[in-house]
């Protein structure tokens, strides 16, 4: 019952990082760039929780 035990959303994790890697300067990242990222990994922790995906 780990959090990432049969963990298919890699996927998201690869995107996070080629946002940081590709953005100029960390100052340039602001929370509104953060939104949709975090909006999809509570999609894909509600969804483990409640077995729905």
């Amino acid at each position: 019952m780990g959090l990432f035990k049969d963990f298919d959303g890699w996927w998201i994790i690869a995107l996070f990082f080629l946002f940081v890697i590709f953005s100029d300067t960390i100052e340039d990242i602001e929370i509104c760039d953060w939104i949709p990222f975090l909006v999809l990994i509570l999609i894909l922790c509600a969804c483990n929780e409640f077995d729905c995906c």
